[in-house]
């Protein structure tokens, strides 16, 4: 431990390593970088990753994803795994062996086939960063009117390096007079179909 003076413990049987650390922090993360990793690394080796595709898709339920996948059916030899951060379902295509880049080509072929309007992602990209690149490259800004995402949306757009160059500007109308006084929602809206409604977000945009 360079860092302090609480040690380290390493044990090991067979196969099976435990690690016993400082509970400080700095001290344990520096203990992790000089010590276990190596230790790991010297006796397990590197990992070797696998190939991999990951789709994006908004707005679909995992399940109904999986099933209409499993219909269709993936090439042999395709992993598939998934991965949600609602409303975001990430498909993730594996594959192994001499044939495993042609294979994930195959399947998401297949993927794009099946969901071809709902993709909204590939690789490491993300919504908003596709967001982003759709207006850019068709030179088109955006206004925002948020409510119960209460600037969510901006923050994501804003999160973007040059997000200056498609993101025009946005309004936070939280409260239902918000909304009257900001965006000229009828109150009479409001009252019968509700803030959080298809009619109510139809006249805010």
């Amino acid at each position: 431990n360079r860092r302090g003076t609480a040690p380290g413990i390493h044990m090991h049987t067979g196969r099976c390593h435990i690690f016993s650390l400082p509970g400080v922090p700095d001290e344990m993360a520096a203990m992790v970088e000089s010590a276990v990793v190596p230790n790991l690394v010297a006796f397990f080796g590197r990992p070797q990753h696998e190939p991999e595709r990951v789709l994006t898709l908004f707005g679909i339920p995992e399940p109904q994803v999986e099933e209409k996948l499993h219909e269709v059916g993936l090439p042999e030899g395709v992993q598939l795994a998934f991965g949600v951060e609602f409303p975001l379902v990430l498909v993730k295509l594996r594959s192994t062996g001499e044939k495993a880049a042609d294979l994930l080509d195959q399947a998401v072929t297949v993927v794009e086939k099946v969901f071809p309007d709902d993709i909204v992602a590939r690789g490491e990209d993300t919504l908003p960063g596709t967001t982003a690149a759709l207006l850019l490259d068709g030179k088109k800004t955006v206004a925002l009117a948020e409510s119960c995402t209460g600037g969510l949306i901006g923050k994501m757009l804003t999160d973007i390096p040059g997000s200056s160059a498609f993101l025009d500007r946005g309004a936070v109308t939280y409260s239902n007079r918000a909304k009257a006084d900001w965006l000229d929602v009828p109150e009479k809206l409001l009252e019968s179909e509700g803030a959080v409604s298809k009619a109510c977000a139809r006249q805010m945009a």
